[in-house]
């Protein structure tokens, strides 16, 4: 059996916390699990594939929270933003979970998957 090498925040709620930085990146994930990427815009048949889900906040505080839904790419868990993110801007990459996380405004912007029970791997 492995170490566990994932964050609380990782492990528990399948989210990373990111802050945006003035550049459009690399931002760089380092889930247990590989994000899969369908595309960047919601109305997409192809977004349904993505095994996450992007939210950022100017505050960070709860209810803040929005579904990023500007373009932007990921290669090998590396996501790189078409705009460059404010500086100080909250970024969580939430990957999908049976509750839906706790980043979305609406019940449309939920992560609803199981992509963070199958990081778990299994371990119970």
């Amino acid at each position: 059996m492995a170490l566990i090498t994932e964050t609380n925040q990782q492990y528990y709620q399948g989210a990373q916390g990111l802050r945006g930085n003035g550049t459009t990146g690399p931002f760089v994930t380092t889930f247990e699990s590989n994000l899969v990427y369908g595309n960047w815009n919601p109305a997409s048949a192809e977004y349904a594939l993505n095994n996450f889900k992007i939210y950022t906040s100017t505050t960070g505080f709860p209810g803040s929270w929005s579904e990023y839904v500007a373009e932007y790419a990921v290669v090998n868990n590396t996501i790189t933003f078409t705009t460059a993110p404010i500086n100080n801007l909250f970024i969580v990459v939430q990957l999908k979970i049976l509750d839906g996380g706790q980043y979305a405004s609406t019940i449309a912007e939920e992560a609803i998957g199981d992509a963070v029970e199958e990081n778990y791997g299994t371990y119970q």
